[in-house]
């Protein structure tokens, strides 16, 4: 778009927003890169019309059309899905055009704007992550972490980071990626992306098989006296979106 190339985009208002969110502000960015957008259905005009949703992939450059089964996220492209495509040039272009001005000029289609729209905030509740991440800050000498959804943000890796610099042995007890695909099978495919990070980040992780069951306990324990236990999952929904609580205390005996 910034080369000068027209870029029209429209997107599903349900499909666009699954578990990696394609959030309303990456949208008003890309508007103001210069991409024109149009999201089809979208869940806050329309929610009940969602269960309509626009399913098709298309992607048309120049004279040429590509279409098929592949969606435009990661599982396809890094074909842990199955998928299936064609390229297409000629006479059927035209017909493959039209389908798409008919969905970019209808009425179930709405622009994304330039202008940055308000974000809802909830009233009167804080999110405490900082406090989950003070906690594990005041760390000596180790730390051991259980928790079901290990999908650490930037904030809780600088953390992990500081610790280790400190000398803070670090050892983390989750589910594998076969487990939280059972529950939802993005989750699992996020959370083996991490793997490689947890290599880099040097840092010790367990994985329940599927014969044991999901971890769903979240427990933090510090210098094997303080301990945290609560509902704090840690990823992103949790250090920025859910509402939480739990308790820290210190008994060498728990």
């Amino acid at each position: 778009a910034k080369a000068g190339v027209k870029v029209r985009l429209v997107v599903d208002g349900v499909g666009a927003y699954s578990d990696q969110r394609l959030t309303k502000k990456d949208l008003q960015e890309m508007a103001q890169a210069g991409i024109e957008i149009k999201v089809y259905h979208p869940k806050w005009r329309c929610f009940y019309k969602i269960r309509k949703r626009m399913h098709d992939k298309i992607l048309m450059v120049e004279e040429l059309a590509l279409l098929g089964s592949s969606s435009f996220w990661d599982v396809s492209f890094d074909r842990w899905q199955v998928e299936t495509d064609v390229l297409l040039k000629g006479l059927a272009i035209s017909k493959v055009k039209n389908h798409f001005e008919e969905i970019w000029n209808s009425k179930e289609v709405y622009s994304v704007k330039k202008k940055e729209l308000a974000i809802f905030r909830y009233p009167g509740f804080e999110i405490p992550f900082q406090k989950t991440l003070d906690f594990i800050n005041k760390a000596q000498d180790n730390v051991i972490i259980v928790n079901p959804y290990f999908l650490p943000v930037s904030s809780f890796e600088k953390v992990l980071k500081s610790a280790q610099n400190k000398g803070v042995k670090i050892k983390v007890y989750t589910n594998s990626a076969e487990v939280l695909a059972l529950e939802y099978k993005m989750l699992g495919v996020t959370y083996s992306k991490y793997v490689k990070l947890f290599k880099k980040w040097r840092l010790t992780v367990y994985e329940a098989p599927e014969k044991f069951g999901m971890i769903h306990s979240k427990m933090i324990l510090v210098d094997g006296k303080k301990l945290y236990v609560g509902g704090q999952n840690l990823d992103s929904l949790g250090a920025k979106h859910n509402t939480e609580n739990g308790i820290c205390f210190e008994s060498k005996e728990l």
